[in-house]
């Protein structure tokens, strides 16, 4: 249509990936931990990855599996 230029979609989506620095994870970037130790750390404490939101806005229709692919090299 007119409002998406024959692309099927409107607008822009964008996905995220937030990282809330708590007490724990401080003290591990204090400490020089490895980034896989503060990455599995964060996603205990309920962090979501970019590949995680990028699904889950598929799962919502908001986005195609193949957009979030080209994006975020999944």
């Amino acid at each position: 249509c007119e409002h998406c230029s024959q692309t099927g979609y409107r607008g822009r989506a964008a996905i995220h990936e937030l990282m809330m620095v708590s007490r724990g994870l401080r003290h591990l970037v204090q400490t020089g931990q490895r980034a896989d130790e503060l990455q599995r750390h964060a996603l205990g404490e309920g962090m979501r990855t970019l590949r995680q939101d990028g699904i889950e806005k598929v799962w919502q229709g908001v986005t195609t599996i193949d957009e979030v692919r080209a994006i975020s090299n999944l």
